[in-house]
């Protein structure tokens, strides 16, 4: 099952990330259109505040609400995989807008063919790039949620299969205007 990212609070960025727009789309809508592409089916983690504003683009019974005390990403991740317990997890951010569809495919095709991993994520040499990522019922099952919630802690600790870039464009990073 696909995850789009939306529910942090955006302060780099000063608004919204997942409404941003590109092409007349906000950036949430153009990112589920990817899982769309895939045939994925897919949910958008969002924080109570957002609600009303995402129904407008989304139905909502795909809409659900981060309800973890846990700071940052790892939020959305767990409330989706409390709500879909035995459901492996697709997830980009929703500012992965230029996220490459053979990117995302390669993930897909890696976890198939090598079905070990807890986690599937891929690696630029220095760090992670979580957000396009699939993290596995199991691996999220038997995650330990320390004090260190850093989604870099989770991949770097866990059984994590490390994956090349070969689009770094699929990486671009809109953090911050």
């Amino acid at each position: 099952m696909g995850v789009v990212l939306c529910g942090g609070k955006s302060v780099r960025m000063g608004a919204d990330k997942g409404l941003m727009m590109q092409d007349d789309k906000p950036w949430s809508v153009v990112v589920a259109e990817k899982f769309t592409a895939l045939n994925v089916p897919f949910v958008v983690s969002i924080n109570s505040e957002q609600l009303l504003t995402y129904q407008n683009y989304f139905e909502i019974n795909t809409l659900k609400i981060d309800n973890q005390t846990i700071p940052g990403p790892l939020r959305g991740l767990l409330t989706t995989h409390q709500q879909y317990p035995e459901k492996n997890l697709l997830v980009l951010a929703c500012d992965m807008v230029d996220m490459k569809q053979q990117t995302v495919q390669l993930l897909i095709n890696n976890y198939i063919k090598i079905p070990d991993f807890d986690y599937y994520a891929y690696h630029n040499g220095s760090f992670w790039e979580p957000f396009c990522g699939i993290y596995t019922a199991n691996g999220l099952s038997n995650l330990n949620t320390d004090s260190n919630y850093s989604m870099q802690h989770l991949l770097a600790s866990g059984h994590t299969q490390k994956n090349k870039i070969l689009n770094v464009e699929s990486f671009n990073n809109y953090n911050t205007m």
